[in-house]
């Protein structure tokens, strides 16, 4: 029996997330259904998305082949198989699937990104950027996630190409236009990886600028001062942090981050 795309085009976009709950009781009736119907290759393709998405992927995997075997051949089942080798770590399968996958739906994004992961995880490096770059360039709903995973290639791939994935960053910041919290911390990592005390020293300034609380920025900045040997500056942020803690109201100190915060100021104080 073979089955259009049209059938279960809902499978080609990404799944609601469920509580692992709920994604029980949907295994059992879908296994309930298949009892009814064990010749229908939908309904294994939609339990094994079910496993993959309660984390089962051994599970997922033999009924994305029993859906094969019954005749669900195209590049959904490809795409959801590579999906899966990811996560089972079996990458040169996933990039097989998602290589026919690929060959049915060239400009996809999603297929992509999914092979962008598992390039980078084979330590495919320059075929990961390239997939990587294709969803930068061609993604209609970029987020700081994309710009991040193709800096983070770079990363991996050596420290010749750190400013590589540093302009990759500097990309995202310019794309979003406002400070995103997971690209400026991303930004000092890397500049702190390459001991570039003044870029690192720049980016905690602009991100204070723009930061109502201020108490971790300043400890985090002293922190790194200190192991950076530039005491004086250490001194000055740490004293900045301790003045930002000292203005908040009573219940926030009371917080366990901010009994942590405290604690971590005073072990330092000894210092100035």
């Amino acid at each position: 029996m073979k089955y259009t795309c049209t059938v279960v085009l809902v499978f080609w976009v990404s799944t609601i997330l469920l509580a692992h709950g709920d994604l029980d009781g949907r295994i059992k009736m879908k296994t309930d259904e298949i009892k009814e119907t064990p010749k229908n290759a939908i309904l294994y393709l939609e339990r094994g998305i079910l496993y993959f998405q309660h984390s089962e992927y051994y599970k997922a995997d033999k009924d994305y082949k029993k859906a094969r075997r019954l005749g669900y051949k195209n590049e959904i089942l490809n795409f959801r198989l590579a999906e899966n080798y990811l996560h089972l770590k079996k990458y040169k399968k996933g990039i097989k699937q998602s290589q026919y996958a690929l060959e049915k739906r060239p400009n996809d994004v999603k297929i992509h990104k999914l092979r962008g992961a598992l390039f980078l995880k084979n330590k495919n490096f320059d075929r990961a950027i390239s997939s990587f770059r294709f969803v930068l360039e061609n993604a209609t709903d970029l987020r700081p996630e994309n710009f991040l995973q193709l800096s983070d290639t770079y990363f991996t791939k050596g420290d010749d190409f750190i400013d590589d994935a540093l302009r990759v960053i500097e990309e995202g910041l310019d794309h979003f236009g406002t400070y995103i919290f997971s690209l400026k911390k991303q930004q000092l990592d890397y500049l702190k990886h390459k001991k570039d005390i003044q870029g690192v020293l720049k980016v905690y300034d602009e991100v204070l600028s723009m930061s109502k609380r201020t108490e971790s920025i300043y400890l985090e900045k002293a922190i790194f001062l200190y192991e950076s040997k530039q005491l004086k500056l250490a001194n000055i942020a740490l004293k900045k942090a301790k003045e930002a803690y000292d203005i908040l109201h009573p219940r926030l100190k009371r917080t366990k981050a901010m009994i942590r915060l405290h604690k971590k100021i005073t072990e330092l104080e000894p210092k100035t």
